[in-house]
């Protein structure tokens, strides 16, 4: 299971993140070991401070190939981490 990742317009502080911040820890709660932090590893893979990089996306809701190479490899490495 994938955290909810932002638009770039939903930045720190806005209501939509908040509640995003809130369905991700939902949903880590609900799948302990199953859930990824797409989030947490966009963010640690360009991002600056608690925001994905802005090259990650093509336009407010879309990301480039370059965020989607970085999701690809944050999912590689949690099905990698458990053995899948």
């Amino acid at each position: 299971v994938g955290s909810v990742t932002p638009m770039s317009t939903e930045t720190v502080g806005t209501p939509n993140r908040t509640a995003i911040i809130a369905a991700n820890a939902a949903l880590a709660a609900a799948f302990p070991g199953r859930y990824v932090d797409t989030l947490g590893g966009l963010i640690a893979s360009g991002g600056s401070g608690a925001e994905i990089a802005a090259g990650y996306y093509s336009d407010a809701t879309h990301f480039t190939d370059a965020g989607y190479a970085a999701l690809a490899a944050i999912y590689a490495a949690a099905v990698t981490a458990v053995g899948w």
